[in-house]
């Protein structure tokens, strides 16, 4: 038996990757973003706030409370995929979204991992402060983006062997010995 559409239990609507993302399809649904073609709405959404027009190399859009389809800009965080990476294998899920909730504090969880400064930095993180922090700097550049995503850790990136890796891979030379 073949089920198609709607009929299909695994059916997730026209709207949605096969990751499960919500797309934003530029006249679709009325509201123009200003984007000509189908990007994921949580890029969409931090490309907004952050005032870029395309996801930088090497970064990936969080969602804090771990919804796939709340793409509100506090629930968003533009992170390494280093970083990113290490807060889902520090955490998993569970723990994330019991934060976003408010059943454990951010003190509490950060101490959970074993770098509890790095964490409680990642936990707090959201676009709009990142935006905020873009503009206070004088907008979006690779610099400027670099010292928002790096941002407590190191006040001289060359003190750290894991700060040079990533301005590397980010393709920020001039700021590696």
């Amino acid at each position: 038996m073949y089920f198609a559409g709607v009929g299909n239990p695994n059916y997730r609507g026209r709207n949605t990757d096969t990751d499960g993302y919500r797309i934003y399809v530029p006249g679709a649904s009325g509201i123009d973003l200003g984007f000509r073609k189908s990007i994921k709405m949580h890029h969409a959404v931090a490309f907004i706030e952050l005032g870029i027009t395309s996801l930088p190399k090497a970064t990936h859009v969080h969602h804090r409370d771990c919804d796939a389809l709340n793409n509100d800009a506090e629930n968003l965080a533009l992170f390494t995929e280093w970083d990113h990476k290490w807060l889902h294998k520090q955490f998993g899920v569970a723990p994330l979204i019991a934060f976003m909730r408010g059943n454990v504090d951010l003190m509490t969880l950060s101490r959970w991992s074993d770098d509890p400064p790095r964490a409680e930095f990642l936990l707090k993180q959201n676009v709009v402060d990142q935006g905020r922090e873009l503009r206070e700097m004088g907008g979006y550049s690779e610099s400027n983006l670099e010292s928002v995503l790096m941002g407590y850790r190191w006040h001289d990136p060359f003190d750290n062997p894991m700060a040079q890796i990533i301005i590397r891979a980010l393709n920020l030379s001039e700021f590696v010995k």
